[in-house]
């Protein structure tokens, strides 16, 4: 709980009165490694704070008679896990939500944030600001994948995050990167070697 009020306190300064409630209201849960915390057809009615661990956000596109995972998010320590259009249209998920390694997530309802919203206008800051955040690792993601090749965008991952380069399966990396695994090896090797 000190972890997230900590880092929310970073982004922008809390009054007490909402540190209080926060703490009141935040539940935690636990995932087991490979444990999924959303798949589709489930609602995403929470938002959550990665306390500790490692998740991926992926869809399942059919190619055929074949199925290919396609991942889109890799969250990490101090990361907001949200199925946004779940979350925000009250519709089912399109994607898969699941824990790459045992994870701790701080969570509270979309009801309890509205409420908050509401309650407490300072925290309105705060989801803007985090809104910014993720809407800019976005644009990043989507120019990488339309204007970089697999070395810069390998070179970017090793750059801003480089500690998932050894926590994140291959198989699930290339796919984040938008190559096959065959090219992520070819492309991690020379990079690395340089």
């Amino acid at each position: 709980m000190e972890q997230l009020l900590l880092y929310l306190d970073l982004i922008a300064p809390m009054s007490q009165a909402l540190k209080e409630h926060l703490a009141v209201i935040i539940k935690f849960k636990n995932f087991l490694r490979n444990e999924y915390l959303l798949k589709p057809g489930q609602y995403g009615n929470e938002i959550m704070f990665l306390d500790k661990g490692l998740v991926r956000c992926y869809y399942v596109k059919q190619e055929g008679e074949r199925e290919r995972e396609i991942t889109r998010w890799l969250l990490k320590e101090s990361d907001v896990i949200v199925s946004l259009n779940s979350f925000y249209t009250n519709n089912p998920s399109m994607e898969y939500i699941q824990a790459i390694e045992e994870t701790h997530v701080g969570f509270i309802k979309r009801a309890e944030l509205e409420f908050i919203y509401d309650n407490y206008p300072e925290f309105n800051r705060h989801g803007r600001l985090l809104s910014i955040k993720y809407q800019l690792v976005w644009d990043h993601f989507i120019y990488g994948h339309v204007m970089q090749n697999a070395e810069e965008r390998f070179e970017w991952l090793l750059k801003t995050h480089p500690d998932l380069i050894n926590r994140v399966p291959g198989k699930y990396l290339a796919s984040y990167l938008g190559m096959d695994e065959a090219t992520l090896s070819k492309t991690k090797k020379k990079i690395l070697r340089q």
